[in-house]
């Protein structure tokens, strides 16, 4: 038994290293079989959230649950970690790095917005937030997943396959000075203002009711597993249930725009686009459900004065 267990686990080391080595020295084919599996994403996500709301936060199942920031951070810090080592990676799979001065101020400003974006989004906004509610293993085994082949074909297309082809003009000028080059870095930039603005609001919520600062009868407070939840108001909250995950699709709008359209950059605002607006609804249909007519009938879920 342990003989036939040895040979196995040697077989498959050597399948292993076999894989490797085909990979590294057929990256580009790698790459788009990789991108074959990233098409998919959108469509399991879309599919599967028009049937379920994916369990964490204010949806959370009673099982199999994990604290919420420590996995939070666990899932999330796979995105930045893949586009980083994919991005300065000589070979994949390799220890050899290309150093700074290799890249054009294009590329650099590109791949700055996604390490600002996740420092952020995985980092800073787990340091901030008062409570993460427990997320379910599902969710978080998915997003370990994604975000491993997500960082990983942005930034191969940043730094190697985009390169030649689209980051640079019919004049082989570099395009971050192209209007259309600035123009997306500028949504970019404001949608993370939005989304920054928001979260704000929603940290604030949270510790006065922490803190028993909110003591009005008037406001009717929803308490699920360790966290508070009331009506938010202010900025867009006045017109829509999630002006963060609007916020986070501007972002990835102008994403797309600077990246001149890429094909990773797209598919990522699909799949941005087929979890957040799902996820959206659910929270303006909660709200409307748990706080009855004190939730503003005309709020929309994520697109102000349309949806």
């Amino acid at each position: 038994m342990f003989l036939s267990d040895f040979t196995s686990n040697n077989s498959l080391l050597k399948e292993l290293k076999e894989f490797v080595t085909w990979a590294q020295q057929n990256e580009r084919e790698f790459f788009d079989e990789v991108m074959k599996i990233n098409r998919v994403v959108p469509l399991l996500f879309f599919g599967g959230l028009l049937f379920i709301t994916a369990p964490y936060g204010k949806f959370q199942w009673n099982s199999l649950r994990l604290p919420g920031k420590f996995a939070w951070l666990f899932m999330e810090s796979f995105s930045p970690i893949a586009f980083i080592y994919s991005f300065f990676i000589k070979n994949l799979f390799s220890n050899t790095i290309y150093t700074v001065s290799t890249y054009t101020t294009t590329q650099l400003i590109l791949g700055s917005l996604w390490v600002i974006h996740y420092t952020n989004r995985v980092y800073i906004y787990a340091y901030r937030a008062p409570n993460i509610s427990p997320i379910h293993i599902l969710p978080v085994l998915a997003a370990i997943f994604y975000n491993i082949i997500n960082g990983y074909t942005n930034a191969r297309w940043i730094s190697v396959f985009g390169r030649d082809n689209y980051l640079y003009d019919e004049n082989g000028q570099d395009i971050y000075k192209s209007l259309k080059f600035i123009l997306g870095v500028l949504i970019f930039l404001i949608g993370m203002v939005i989304n920054i603005h928001h979260d704000n609001i929603l940290f604030s919520l949270r510790n006065n009711l922490d803190k028993s600062t909110i003591k009005s009868e008037s406001v009717k407070v929803i308490t699920i597993a360790n966290s508070k939840y009331v009506i938010p108001n202010g900025g867009l909250f006045d017109y829509i249930a999630c002006p963060h995950y609007f916020g986070e699709i501007i972002e990835w709008i102008g994403f797309v725009i600077a990246t001149w359209y890429s094909y990773p950059a797209v598919l990522f605002l699909t799949a941005t686009l087929a979890n957040l607006v799902p996820r959206a609804k659910s929270n303006l249909d909660w709200y409307r459900e748990k706080f009855g007519d004190m939730y503003p009938k005309n709020r929309k879920a994520i697109i102000p004065f349309v949806w």
